[in-house]
């Protein structure tokens, strides 16, 4: 959905390459090329991610990244060309540094001998979550706008964030 959000949404980013090259550049090559360079940027949240985990205590970290999340995906559905494109940059950063974080949770709070099944489950719901949501997004696109996906996916960044909360209020007071 990125590339062609971004092919909607940055026309000005757009115009500027296109006459910096002598319009040599098509809207697609534009839009695909700034979507991989915030890929490159979340592989770097990734590593601080992980980072972020060793030092400090994950379940904090992991509400923060997720916490962060929310606004990014919120200004996306709302936004366009360099404002679009640093939300997007600070979405994916904090989005794909959640994964070595919830590594780590799921590693430390496992039991041993349940640890295997416990990263098999994980993966298998993420999977299967990631297959559910390409089709929740082609339903939002289509009864509210693609904007509102990015609204959608800052209401589920809100749930995950309460609920990982509660999760850790349960856990601290027992």
């Amino acid at each position: 959905i990125l590339p062609a959000y971004f092919e909607l949404k940055n026309r000005l980013i757009f115009q500027w390459l296109a006459s910096a090259s002598g319009g040599a550049l098509s809207t697609n090559l534009v839009a695909t090329s700034v979507a991989a360079f915030i890929y490159l940027v979340g592989m770097l949240g990734q590593y601080t991610g992980g980072r972020v985990a060793d030092r400090y205590r994950p379940a904090i970290c992991y509400i923060i990244f997720a916490a962060v999340t929310i606004p990014a995906a919120i200004g996306m559905g709302m936004t366009s060309d360099v404002p679009l494109v640093a939300l997007a940059v600070i979405y994916f950063f904090f989005l794909l540094g959640i994964q070595p974080i919830e590594n780590t949770l799921v590693a430390r709070y496992t039991p041993k001998r349940l640890q295997h099944s416990a990263f098999g489950t994980k993966f298998v719901l993420t999977f299967g979550v990631g297959a559910l949501a390409v089709k929740m997004v082609a339903v939002i696109e289509a009864a509210a706008g693609v904007e509102t996906v990015f609204t959608a996916l800052g209401a589920i960044a809100l749930l995950l964030v309460t609920a990982v909360g509660v999760l850790i209020r349960k856990t601290s007071a027992s």
